[in-house]
């Protein structure tokens, strides 16, 4: 007896998963709904895992923060804004600045008093990582606050020097 495998085009890896344990269902003549859930999420767990531990190497001669370290002392150095945003956006992806953007915007809501919950639907964010953001501004010495104390200072400074 041979079976056909009907190909599909998938637009998501969600949908990528459902066609593999379809057609893996119908191969090991799997019929209930509970085996396929169980094929479904061995895929999705493999794919997590696969996806968590890409791209994470460092190359043998090289500390993990070295290549950050290095980003930061040239940002440091730089007055040129045009540039430092060229250079992000050669770096990053649109979806990474978006997500990168909206986390600082998290950091300046939280400090100015609102809710996660709020935050959460404004930025359609997880709360993981608001709390993530929260719990790093409760920190003694936060990063976060020294950086929103230099935004404080510029904004006033800035105000000061505009004519009423």
């Amino acid at each position: 007896m041979v079976e056909t495998v009907r190909l599909y085009f998938v637009t998501s890896t969600a949908e990528f998963f459902y066609a593999a344990c379809v057609c893996m269902c119908t191969i090991l003549k799997i019929k209930h709904f509970l085996g396929l859930f169980l094929i479904y999420f061995c895929f999705f767990k493999c794919y997590s895992i696969c996806m968590r531990t890409r791209n994470t190497k460092t190359l043998p001669h090289e500390k993990e923060n070295d290549a950050i370290r290095e980003i930061c002392t040239l940002l440091a150095g730089i007055s040129d804004v045009d540039l430092i945003s060229d250079f992000f956006g050669c770096l990053f992806t649109s979806g990474e600045l978006k997500d990168f953007a909206n986390r600082w915007h998290l950091v300046k809501e939280l400090e100015a008093g609102a809710t996660q919950r709020e935050i959460s639907k404004k930025y359609s964010m997880s709360l993981c990582n608001i709390t993530r953001g929260s719990r790093e501004l409760k920190k003694e010495n936060s990063a976060f606050i020294r950086v929103l104390d230099i935004l404080k200072e510029k904004t006033n400074q800035e105000s000061a020097q505009q004519p009423e």
